[in-house]
C-alpha cells in the first residue's frame, strides 16, 4: 500500500530514523484511514471504511450504518427508471470527497458479459452524482432503540407518579355498593 509507505517514510524522518516508533505511528495513522467493512455485502478493505470512520467495532456496535444503507438502497431502487437490472447492485465507494465530509459515492455496479464489473455513478434527481452520508438518527436501529427508551421512560414515569401519590387514583370496587366507595373517598 502506497499510503502506508509514504506515511512510514515521513514518520521515519520525523522520528530521527527510529524504525519501531515510525512503524507504531504509521500503524495508528493507517487504522484511522483504512479498515475492513461489510457495507457492500462482503468483507473488504476500504479507505475511510464506515466502521473505522464512525467508530463501529467487531462486537456489532455501530451496525446502524448497514441498516441505514439498506433502507437507502430500497429507496434508490424505486427511483431507477425502468427498474433495477438483475445483475446490478448499489455499492458505496470512497472518493476524494470522502476524506473531507465522510460521505460516500453511490455507484451502480454491473457485471458485463466478460465478467468484469463496471461502476457507474448513480445520478440523483438533480442530475448530480448521489452520495450517502451515515446519520445515526435516521437509521432503523437507532429509531428502534430510541422508541424502546421512550417506552421505558414513560413506564418509569408512571410508576414514579404512583409511588409518589401524584397519579390519579383508580376507584377500587370492594364488591359492596357505590355508597361505601363514596364514604371512603374511593370514587
Amino acid at each position: 500500500m502506497r499510503d502506508y509507505q509514504t506515511l512510514y517514510d515521513a514518520n521515519f524522518a520525523s522520528t530521527g530514523g527510529d524504525p519501531d516508533l515510525a512503524k507504531k505511528m504509521t500503524d495508528a495513522q493507517v487504522k484511522k484511514t483504512w479498515g475492513i467493512t461489510s457495507i457492500n455485502g462482503s468483507d473488504e478493505v476500504m479507505r475511510y471504511a464506515p466502521e473505522a470512520v464512525y467508530g463501529t467495532n467487531e462486537s456489532g456496535a455501530g451496525n446502524w450504518i448497514i441498516g441505514q444503507w439498506r433502507e437507502e438502497q430500497k429507496q434508490l431502487k424505486s427511483k431507477v427508471f425502468g427498474g433495477m437490472p438483475d445483475d446490478a447492485e448499489f455499492v458505496l465507494v470512497p472518493d476524494s470527497i470522502t476524506g473531507h465530509d465522510f460521505s460516500y459515492a453511490i455507484m451502480l455496479k454491473q457485471t458485463g458479459s466478460d465478467k468484469i464489473p463496471v461502476f457507474t455513478p448513480f445520478l440523483g434527481d438533480n442530475g448530480m452524482p448521489s452520495r450517502f452520508k451515515p446519520e445515526q438518527s435516521s437509521s432503523p436501529m437507532y429509531r428502534e432503540v430510541m422508541d424502546k427508551r421512550q417506552k421505558t421512560y414513560q413506564k418509569a414515569k408512571k410508576e414514579r407518579e404512583i409511588l409518589e401519590g401524584n397519579a390519579k387514583s383508580v376507584p377500587i370496587d370492594y364488591g359492596f355498593s357505590n355508597t361505601l366507595n363514596t364514604m371512603f373517598g374511593r370514587e
